[in-house]
């Protein structure tokens, strides 16, 4: 039997019920824990994997051999998985599956505001929204346990009501909502000023969250809306941060019309401090992250963005943006394999922007392209950038294969544009992958004056 602690932590351990020595260090723990630990004196990688079958035993069994470190160019890193939020404990008015919107209603309004609203788990069918007072917190304590459906027949599942803000919506799965054209609300989730929607599942829905200012949308699970996964505008101070962003427009709606993974809008008035940080948008049947005319201020940083129809990020005719550390790969999937030019979107695409700097992403462009700038002719209000400028694509590792593009595109030349530092990778070095008015190869781009410090490898 086991001696003392000690003998585990030097290395030699034991297993509890019969005394024997195994050949790893462990930890005792309750049953069903599986926890990963290496061998004394080696790498992680040969770590053995120890599961608790009971508790007081120990079962040691040698993990898989890892697979081969890939050769150059580096990998980029595979999107980690949507974060989840810790369990939740929930004190304040208690809501019970088979509850009608009714009365779910009469008790909101019947208590004061920043009322907190704790619903069991089980499905409630809600033929109308439910319209939160100020402060109010409606919350699953069992995460995504609480569904709140319309049948394909009702719109909205919950809102709030105007001039009130500071609510909080947790945990439910909201799936099933309609919308009616130009009446709001139109989303299955959607809140006031200053409102928090955090780990939720918002499906099948027309349009799965609708955004307004001052608001966090955290760790939520958005997939299989008809139309848009998120959207809405104008807003200001909107922090997007930590989603799964999937398999949105499932309805195949035009995605040059008003459909996709999503879209945030400024029009005249402006949306001012966007930001999108470490969301996985993917597999969306349009443009992943989408920012449309008078965007200002918006950061995407620490995104992976991936299998998107349409471009990965794009910023049109909007201001000053940071887009750096993100991932992006196999984006603009319906172009792939077509060998089209700048026009025709990409991985990062801008149209008409200004002050927007593109720094320290890893893209990946295989059959589509990777990084295009358009300058276009367009009239627009004085509030909308009337053409490209001031744009900076600064030391992102770039990777293209097959009929592929990165550069500019224009009626003319967009002012204080430059590539600097950037580092290439290509399946050949005698195509003209670079576009610069026109397209070339990359010592012509190196005279125009792009990348002069750049690096230019084969993979």
């Amino acid at each position: 039997m086991l001696n003392s602690w000690n003998e585990i932590l030097r290395g030699s351990s034991i297993d509890v019920l019969t005394g024997k020595r195994v050949r790893s260090l462990t930890l005792i723990a309750a049953a069903g824990l599986v926890v990963f630990i290496p061998q004394m004196g080696q790498a992680a990688e040969s770590a053995q994997t120890v599961r608790v079958a009971a508790a007081g035993t120990v079962n040691v069994q040698r993990a898989p051999r890892p697979a081969p470190k890939p050769t150059n160019p580096p990998s980029s890193p595979a999107p980690e998985p949507t974060p989840t939020a810790a369990p939740t404990t929930c004190t304040g008015v208690q809501i019970s599956p088979g509850m009608s919107a009714d009365s779910i209603q009469r008790l909101v309004d019947s208590n004061p505001k920043g009322t907190v609203f704790c619903f069991s788990r089980g499905t409630y069918v809600l033929n109308h929204y439910i319209t939160l007072k100020d402060a109010n917190q409606f919350i699953c304590p069992e995460r995504r346990s609480c569904v709140l459906t319309g049948l394909d027949q009702y719109r909205g599942a919950l809102t709030a009501a105007f001039g009130t803000s500071k609510h909080v919506i947790r945990g439910f799965v909201v799936e099933h909502f309609i919308a009616a054209p130009g009446q709001w609300p139109n989303a299955g989730l959607q809140l006031r000023d200053g409102g928090l929607i955090e780990d939720n599942e918002s499906r099948y829905n027309k349009i799965g969250i609708n955004i307004n200012s001052n608001q966090t949308i955290r760790n939520n699970f958005i997939h299989h809306n008809l139309q848009y996964g998120l959207n809405g505008g104008p807003a200001t101070n909107l922090l997007i941060e930590g989603n799964e962003l999937a398999w949105n427009n499932s309805a195949h709606l035009d995605p040059n019309n008003d459909a996709g993974g999503s879209k945030i809008i400024g029009g005249s008035p402006g949306t001012n401090i966007l930001t999108w940080r470490r969301n996985h948008v993917h597999d969306n049947w349009g443009n992943g992250i989408w920012s449309d005319g008078n965007v200002r201020n918006t950061t995407y940083e620490e995104n992976v963005i991936e299998n998107n129809g349409g471009a990965g990020i794009l910023h049109e005719i909007s201001w000053n943006a940071v887009i750096r550390n993100n991932t992006l790969r196999n984006n603009n999937t319906f172009e792939l394999g077509k060998g089209k030019s700048c026009w025709w979107g990409a991985q990062i695409a801008l149209n008409n922007s200004q002050g927007v700097a593109i720094y320290s992403n890893t893209v990946e462009a295989v059959g589509t392209n990777a990084i295009c700038l358009a300058n276009t002719s367009r009239s627009e209000p004085v509030a909308f950038p009337q053409s490209l400028a001031s744009i900076s694509v600064t030391n992102n590792v770039i990777k293209m294969r097959g009929e592929v593009n990165v550069g500019m595109v224009g009626d003319s030349v967009g002012p204080n544009v430059t590539f600097s530092g950037n580092t290439y990778y290509v399946d050949s070095t005698a195509t003209d992958n670079w576009s610069y008015m026109s397209s070339m190869r990359f010592p012509a781009w190196q005279a125009a004056g792009h990348d002069v410090d750049g690096r230019l490898l084969t993979w």
